[in-house]
């Protein structure tokens, strides 16, 4: 098996990892595990400079207004219906939106 590297530790092989990526210019970090972290796509970059130059971050539900604790679900389920017709759940949507803005 040449040119595969079997590490004794995790740290190793972590480390190993790290110092390639910076060989390659790439910045890298590592994540705290005991947090919880959102994956945020950018629609394969689209997105990217507009959420890094306004400094925001989205996940989509745009006709949704921010989902505050006064809020009423009812208000939001009838704007899911209406703006988003193909949403079997709406209860998921507004679950994801609250998550999102609480965390």
């Amino acid at each position: 098996m040449s040119g595969i590297s079997v590490f004794e530790t995790e740290d190793q092989a972590v480390e190993t990892i790290l110092s390639y990526l910076n060989s390659l210019g790439l910045q890298s970090s590592i994540v705290d595990t005991k947090k919880r972290y959102w994956f945020v796509r950018t629609e394969s970059g689209k997105y990217y400079d507009e959420f890094i130059m306004d400094e925001f971050i989205a996940i989509g539900w745009n006709e949704i207004p921010c989902v505050s604790n006064t809020f009423k679900e009812e208000e939001a389920t009838a704007l899911i219906e209406r703006h988003y017709p193909e949403v079997a759940h709406p209860m998921r949507v507004i679950n994801q939106i609250r998550r999102f803005v609480k965390k």
